[in-house]
């Protein structure tokens, strides 16, 4: 084999072994590798000449110019949806537990005019004064009490209706507003119900006074 020959394998053979010593460490490094456009080969993307035919290696742009703000957008989405929720849940959590007061509230002192009412009845019926007769009273829906009254020595055709509202409206009002007794129906807004029928008990009048007439 002449000199020349043996230059040129000794030249490929060496080319060869650098090749696979590269592509080993490349391998084994799991670098990013760059391409020469003028021989083809795989370089690493910090060199700037190809080890292999000496050219100069095209530039390559570090990705974590272009992924960075994509990052930054995504955990900024992020931590939006994860407020949006935790707002929802704490929003949703605060309504329920104010329904659930408000019922409470109501189903209670439902029980409470119920139980009212049943201890004024054990006294009914019950002469007010010399005309008039506490029959009963009755707890009613819409946070409603009522009192039925009976006028004793009264038949409807003999009243003025218009004069006995007038006469009495006033007086059931100011009691409502100034009775110590009456307190538990103001603070829970309770209406008022006062209902007459005569001494054979036909119907009179029922006047009904609200929170918006005594907390006047």
């Amino acid at each position: 084999m002449s000199l020349k020959h043996k230059t040129i394998y000794r030249k490929y053979y060496y080319f060869g072994i650098r090749r696979n010593q590269i592509q080993t460490e490349q391998k084994n490094t799991k670098m990013e590798l760059v391409k020469c456009t003028h021989c083809n080969e795989d370089n690493k993307t910090n060199a700037k000449y190809c080890r292999y035919c000496g050219y100069e290696l095209p530039k390559v742009e570090p990705k974590e110019t272009i992924e960075q703000p994509v990052a930054k957008q995504t955990q900024g989405l992020t931590k939006q949806k994860l407020i949006v929720t935790l707002v929802s849940v704490v929003s949703f959590v605060v309504a329920f537990f104010v329904v659930q007061q408000l019922v409470q509230r109501v189903f209670s002192f439902d029980k409470v005019l119920m139980k009212t009412a049943s201890e004024l009845n054990e006294a009914c019926p019950l002469m007010v004064d010399a005309e008039t007769r506490l029959d009963n009273t009755v707890a009613m829906a819409n946070n409603t009490f009522q009192y039925n009254y009976s006028l004793m020595t009264l038949v409807k055709d003999s009243i003025d209706i218009s004069s006995f509202e007038a006469y009495l409206i006033p007086q059931i009002t100011n009691n409502i507003k100034t009775n110590p007794d009456m307190e538990l129906f103001r603070v829970n807004q309770v209406t008022m119900n006062y209902k007459y029928v005569d001494k054979n008990g036909v119907f009179i009048t029922k006047i009904s006074v609200g929170p918006e007439q005594y907390n006047e």
